[in-house]
């Protein structure tokens, strides 16, 4: 019995040596957009592409290709625009319920992503064309 109760306080002692509340968490400086995708207009559609970041340009670009056969599920005057970004990075503006205009290719919209921590910040022209292809 007094094993048994010297083990229960030496595993309570250990699992309290690792928590450090008092240490300071990972600094992410990482500021950027990991995925973006398109949600279709129709009602109940769970249709989506996925677009083509390319981070080498400046500014960042992601571009979508809509192919012929969802033609009628884009319109590309009121966009469902949803990102992942990497942690700790708000996006500017907010796409929260609201659609955006795709539809001038020469005019890209404007996205902004912002590392709350370190103030970094990165923009990205997001575009969106039909393509007559079929695949």
């Amino acid at each position: 019995m007094k094993a048994l109760r010297y083990l229960t306080i030496l595993l309570l002692a250990l699992v309290a040596s690792c928590a450090k509340p008092d240490s300071e968490g990972y600094l992410h400086e990482e500021c950027k957009i990991r995925t973006a995708y398109i949600k279709a207009n129709t009602a109940g559609s769970p249709d989506m592409i996925y677009g083509v970041i390319d981070e080498s340009a400046e500014p960042a670009t992601i571009t979508f290709k809509i192919i012929k056969p969802k033609w009628d599920l884009y319109d590309l005057e009121h966009m469902r625009l949803r990102v992942n970004v990497t942690y700790d990075v708000m996006v500017e503006p907010s796409l929260a319920e609201k659609t955006i205009d795709l539809s001038d290719y020469d005019t890209p919209f404007a996205l902004t992503v912002r590392n709350t921590v370190t103030g970094a910040s990165k923009l990205y022209h997001v575009m969106a064309y039909k393509s007559v292809d079929t695949e």
